[in-house]
This record gives C-alpha cells, structure tokens and sequence, in this order.
C-alpha cells in the first residue's frame, strides 16, 4: 500500500481518534515510509496531523539510526578480530551504545519495539498531564539509553513536563554520562542548573557499573 493510498482511507473515518487509531496500526504497511510525512491525512485538528507527522519523523529517524547501529556492528566486530589476533583472549564488556565508556546505570535500555510503544502511549495523549503519566507507566521495569530520552523529550511541549519525565527517567538511565545531553532540550535557567547539578554531583548514587577506558567493549544492539 502507498502513502496515498494510507491517506485515501483515513478519509473515511468520522473521528480523528479512530483516524488516528487507524493509522497508527496501517503505517507499518505502507511501502516507502519516508513519503507519508507528506501525506494529508484529513484530520479534522490540525494539531494531531503534526502530532502524527512527527511520530512518523521519529520512526525514520530510528529506522536510519538502526542502519548506522548496523554498520557499526560490523565496524566493530572488525575490530575484535584485529585485536583479538593481535592479543589474544581478552575480556570483553557488553555496552548497549556504540563506542560507550563510562558509568552504567540500568542495566540494559529497552527494546526498539518497547521504545516504540513508549512513544506511541505518550502521542495518544492530548492532555500535558497524562502523557507525563504515560510515559512514567509505560518505563515501569524498563531502562532507557539518553538517546531514547531525548526523542522522548521532543515528544512534550512544555518545559515543565519535560523535566518530569527528566526526573522519573534518571535511575533508569542506561549511558548515564551521556545524560548532560538533554540539556539542550530546556531554556529555563532553574532547570539547567537543576540538570547541570544531578549530572555533575549525583550520578553515582545511580551506578550499577562502569565501563572504563582501557576496557575492550562490545557493541550490542538492544
């Protein structure tokens, strides 16, 4: 099915929520997802047509990040042959973020399908409210990768949901030096530095592990 035809058919609904419903299930159907960000798909509120719009951006984007996951599988799975011929037998640490060293928190992020699901529970949400709370049920149990974190983030209009979900997020942080990378995604002075002195004075309390610099690493896909 194309990207029209996708579009054709969410016509025929009476309600955006059935529309919406609809489409989150038929999308993964349709043969170039890349060209649905262009389609109309008659929402009668603008708003959740970019609501939609911009899950679907979101999907690509991780579907790219999958290929480059990819690719560095290989890269590193090159390395480990090279080295491993020029050491011989050696430990080697797991990681679930390419080329990470550093303190672990989590144990292990999500999934991409759990990582989907999170985003899909917050973007059926209209209501600022309820999709904080959908996104502190949804993480119940499940770690997360900063990368994770911050699509998530991209999902919340305002500042004060973001922090939040922030703060439910951080003892389930997988990479949790990598966290001071969300910053860029607050402008309100308070919150930086609320940011600024859990990443620089209480991360350790969330450390489970460490990956330090002369170990050798092993990328795995999550």
């Amino acid at each position: 099915m194309d990207s029209d035809k996708l579009g054709e058919l969410s016509s025929y609904f009476h309600s955006d929520q059935d529309r919406i419903e609809f489409l989150y299930h038929a999308f993964s159907h349709t043969d170039n997802k890349s060209s649905l960000v262009n389609t109309d798909f008659h929402f009668e509120d603008e708003a959740l047509q970019e609501v939609f719009v911009a899950f679907l951006s979101n999907m690509h984007q991780n579907i790219s990040d999958g290929l480059n996951t990819t690719e560095q599988e290989i890269v590193e799975y090159q390395k480990t042959i090279k080295t491993d011929e020029d050491l011989g037998d050696y430990d080697v640490k797991v990681v679930y973020v390419p080329e990470y060293r550093g303190r672990i928190g989590y144990e292990k992020p999500m999934s991409s399908s759990d990582f989907f699901n999170v985003q899909r529970a917050i973007q059926l949400e209209s209501i600022s409210s309820e999709k904080v709370e959908a996104f502190i049920n949804q993480v119940e149990g499940k770690g997360i990768t900063v990368h994770q974190l911050d699509g998530i983030l991209s999902l919340y209009n305002y500042e004060n949901d973001k922090m939040k979900v922030f703060t439910n997020a951080i003892d389930k942080v997988y990479d949790l030096d990598n966290l001071s990378l969300v910053r860029n995604h607050f402008v309100n002075l308070f919150h930086k530095k609320e940011i600024d002195r859990i990443t620089h004075y209480e991360l350790d309390k969330y450390m489970t592990d460490q990956v330090k610099n002369g170990e050798h690493i092993e990328f795995q896909h999550y």
